[in-house]
């Protein structure tokens, strides 16, 4: 089912709980723009990429040789290289290519890849004595529907974390201290850029990103969890149901079912959330909640 958020609560059992947020490098949710809504890094360099349904657009055509293509550079210079999470959420028009670029780490260097490599999800590691290839046959990528990625990476324990659709994924383990490419290099500054062109192949994402969130440091499977995955926390005020989930996870809408297993029909509702306090908040009579609530991408 995509990135349909799959945690469904008890409305009115559930509290209002306060979040733990980690560090911000960088938070891009394409409403209307490419800024860093973090106000932490510049906003991303932006040619041929149109905003569609607060969500930004990129339509698999190599920009740097080609007029018709596209450019889609995050610079991120707060960026450490030993140590840093990133989510990304993604929406691919297709997998017939053989290999489908999703992001890239540093234009030149390429220190970090990610891709879809003959139908397998694929992560790539330049380092400074050997380059990497860690394969992922157990990913499901569903196209022409929402994804979401998440890798947190800890080069100082050598361990990375491999999160899709609320899946984790077999574990990477390199030889503690690992150091990429770039590290050390004149150039080391400058490629602290996350990039939807693989310029090593001229390959290419094709589709929609959305909420692309950088962080400062590895993140625990347990933060992660508590922290990362697209969920909802439900309270009673004022005599209202109050639905909120992070402001920056943008795109999703709220579902009611009355909880019929296994034929489990959600009902996504007409209010739109308004940004409150650094949270996305719908405000729901309780005769409107029906039994169990989600948030989850059209």
């Amino acid at each position: 089912m995509g990135l349909a958020t799959l945690l469904a609560l008890l409305a009115g059992r559930s509290e209002l709980r306060a979040q733990v947020t980690p560090q911000v490098l960088a938070s891009y949710t394409f409403e209307g723009s490419a800024i860093d809504v973090s106000s932490n890094s510049p906003s991303m360099t932006l040619t041929n990429a149109p905003f569609i349904e607060n969500a930004l657009f990129l339509n698999g055509i190599f920009g740097p040789n080609d007029t018709n293509g596209y450019l889609a550079l995050a610079p991120v210079p707060g960026l450490s290289y030993d140590s840093f999470t990133f989510r990304l959420e993604f929406k691919p028009a297709s997998f017939t290519n053989s290999f489908i670029n999703l992001v890239s780490a540093g234009p030149a260097f390429r220190w970090l890849g990610l891709s879809v490599e003959f139908g397998v999800l694929s992560l790539r590691l330049n380092l400074t004595n050997i380059n990497w290839l860690f394969q992922f046959p157990e990913a499901q990528v569903a196209t022409n529907d929402w994804n979401q990625i998440i890798v947190s990476l800890n080069a100082s324990t050598g361990r990375i974390l491999v999160f899709l659709n609320n899946n984790r994924l077999r574990e990477v383990q390199l030889n503690p201290g690992f150091r990429f490419n770039a590290v050390g290099t004149p150039s080391e500054q400058a490629e602290k850029v996350f990039n939807f062109n693989n310029n090593g192949n001229a390959t290419s994402f094709h589709g929609l990103i959305d909420n692309f969130k950088i962080y400062n440091r590895a993140l625990s499977e347990t933060e992660i969890g508590q922290l990362l995955f697209p969920r909802i926390n439900v309270g009673l005020a004022g005599g209202h149901v109050i639905a909120s989930w992070p402001d920056d996870l943008t795109g999703y809408r709220l579902q009611s079912s009355p909880g019929t297993w296994p034929g489990n029909p959600w009902t996504t509702l007409s209010q739109v959330p308004q940004s409150t306090n650094g949270l996305q908040v719908i405000r729901l009579l309780p005769a409107q909640t029906k039994d169990f609530l989600r948030i989850a991408r059209p």
